[in-house]
């Protein structure tokens, strides 16, 4: 799986915890509904992390290139 599979999935994952979250209010599982809260920010937060990590090795080759 490359970077941009993967940024994909974290964010697939993120936004799988939001509609869970939201389930677990329903049901008045309010405890649950954190924990899937938490989840959904940490899958958003690290994708973009990957993201910006991704951007950062395209800008050195491109360097090395040019050098």
């Amino acid at each position: 799986m490359n970077k941009e599979q993967m940024i994909y999935k974290l964010k697939q994952l993120g936004h799988n915890q939001s509609k869970i979250a939201e389930i677990f209010i329903a049901n008045q599982e309010f405890h649950r509904a954190e924990i899937a809260k938490t989840k959904h920010i940490m899958y958003e937060n690290f994708a973009e992390l990957l993201a910006h990590w991704l951007d950062d090795e395209k800008e050195e080759a491109e360097a090395e290139i040019n050098a």
